[in-house]
């Protein structure tokens, strides 16, 4: 069975490992829609880099406050 779509939570630390896992779901699905929880600074960085993803990406930018965080140190702060 084919996912119907595919789901993401990134912020900036993790911007390279985030484009590198596109990367490859889109070499296997193609057009597939991905809905992309994340920060501005790691939509910018997926928007500029190549080469292009063929993924039909939803930006969903709520992360702007946990720039900087990773999930390690928001599970330290209590926050994840």
């Amino acid at each position: 069975m084919k996912p119907s779509s595919f789901c993401y939570v990134s912020t900036n630390p993790c911007k390279e490992e985030l484009f590198g896992s596109l990367l490859s779901l889109s070499l296997y699905h193609r057009d597939a829609p991905v809905f992309l929880i994340c920060d501005d600074s790691t939509k910018d960085y997926i928007d500029e880099s190549t080469p292009k993803i063929k993924l039909d990406i939803t930006f969903i930018p709520l992360l702007n406050t946990y720039t900087n965080e990773t999930r390690t140190t928001m599970e330290e702060k209590g926050i994840f």
